[in-house]
């Protein structure tokens, strides 16, 4: 893997399912530096039973965020600097939408307690996004299902 520098974790905790739901969206504010998001992962947070149906995710290109509760990205490395100029979010009230770059298809079943390791989540990106000022992604749920609950983890590179 390459030595990364000046890397970032950004977790949403679970969230409720909804449709039409941004569970995370990160935007670039500024031209001096850009993000590369190499790692996406999608987190099934239900643990009690529930009769699960298939969700579908989409991951958007952004170029705005309006409203959301803020995350504040944590450095890999405790000797990095506070990310600034970048904007992470859960339940954006609304964004600036781009092209779907793709989908991601999965269930919202509770976890299966007797088994753990089948629920390691992966990384869903297949290369990593690069984002310059005023660019970004979000991750939002399509399908009309209020059943189970996602979190979201996003790592991601700043580059001076």
């Amino acid at each position: 893997m390459k030595d990364r520098k000046n890397v970032y974790y950004c977790y949403v905790t679970p969230q409720a399912c909804a449709q039409n739901k941004y569970f995370f969206a990160i935007l670039n504010g500024t031209i001096s530096q850009k993000i590369k998001i190499f790692d996406l992962r999608i987190i099934n947070g239900k643990l009690t039973a529930v009769t699960g149906v298939g969700v579908e995710l989409d991951i958007i290109k952004i170029t705005s965020i309006t409203g959301g509760t803020a995350v504040t990205p944590v450095a890999a490395d405790g000797g990095d600097p506070a990310a600034s100029n970048i904007t992470c979010v859960y339940t954006a009230t609304s964004v600036t939408a781009g092209s779907t770059l793709f989908a991601v298809f999965t269930n919202n079943d509770e976890i299966a307690l007797t088994n753990p390791n089948s629920e390691h989540p992966q990384n869903i990106l297949p290369h990593p996004i690069t984002c310059k000022k005023d660019q970004g992604i979000a991750v939002k749920q399509i399908t009309n299902d209020t059943a189970g609950s996602f979190g979201i983890l996003c790592l991601f590179e700043v580059i001076y």
